[in-house]
């Protein structure tokens, strides 16, 4: 199930039914690039529009149906179809599964590349249902409260194409050797698209210097460009930490790798190994 495109975001859309102003989206946006929540939850959390008014309003633009998770039982064995990394990332709660398609909630609209993006990972056709703020927020606490006693490097049972991480649990992902590259990362945050430049990279993450801060614990979708792979790596990652750099007005991210597809996983691995052997000499794309 596809969601409608719309030319303009969720925030200007209310702005133009005269829900929200202006001025109140411009501060929702500001704290959204400042603590990395939902536009929908900060409008809320701001007092600007009821929560089931949202709700209401977002399902009748999009003609998503609406549901309450009372309907739905949390299911571990859901977590080994979208992990709570990607849950966070993408900012989707896997709900069921039957057959081939994959039900998962949502409390905002992201575009469709998101759900291109699930399907691509799990393997199922995915169909959408809308959630309140509330019972998102609750999901997940309960999501992080399972995912704790998860093996973080366990791959997906169903075909063993997606990973959770490229290294073995309890090896810190500062002991991999780091080499200096600049590498082209792109990534959406909030409103905004960004390209960026790495200044390093490991096995376990990159350091990248942005233009703007993103708090940490964030989960993002990284594009990475890298010399031995025609094809963008595509890593789910996490801010682990965060400086401003204030001569430059700019910020230096660490972002630790979570999960990615397998295939892309072996690529980073390779290039790597390259990196290691032959100390920036690259094999040909592949």
């Amino acid at each position: 199930m596809w969601l409608r495109r719309k030319e303009k975001k969720i925030g200007q859309i209310l702005v133009d039914a005269d829900i929200i102003t202006d001025e109140e989206l411009d501060k929702a946006l500001k704290l959204q690039k400042e603590n990395g929540l939902l536009l929908g939850k900060i409008l809320i959390d701001l007092g600007y529009i009821d929560e089931g008014e949202l709700t209401k309003f977002v399902a009748e633009q999009y003609r998503i149906p609406c549901v309450s998770l009372d309907r739905y039982e949390f299911r571990n064995d859901l977590l080994e179809v979208l992990p709570e990394d990607v849950s966070k990332a993408y900012g989707v709660i896997p709900l069921d599964v039957i057959g081939d398609i994959l039900t998962v909630g949502i409390s905002d609209v992201p575009d469709d590349r998101t759900f291109r993006r699930v399907e691509e990972i799990t393997g199922y056709k995915v169909q959408v249902m809308l959630v309140t703020s509330t019972d998102f927020d609750d999901f997940m606490k309960k999501l992080e409260s399972v995912s704790t006693d998860k093996k973080r490097f366990a791959e997906r049972i169903k075909d063993g194409k997606y990973v959770r991480s490229p290294f073995p649990c309890g090896i810190e992902r500062r002991r991999f050797e780091r080499f200096e590259e600049a590498l082209t990362i792109k990534y959406e945050f909030g409103e905004d698209y960004h390209i960026e430049s790495t200044i390093n990279i490991s096995q376990g993450g990159v350091l990248i210097r942005s233009k703007c801060p993103i708090p940490v614990n964030s989960h993002i979708i990284l594009r990475l460009e890298i010399p031995t792979s025609q094809k963008e790596l595509i890593v789910v990652s996490k801010v682990a930490w965060s400086k401003h750099v204030e001569k430059d007005n700019a910020y230096l991210l660490g972002l630790s790798f979570m999960s990615m597809d397998s295939s892309d996983s072996a690529r980073l691995s390779k290039f790597i190994d390259s990196l290691s052997s032959g100390k920036g000499q690259h094999s040909p794309p592949v």
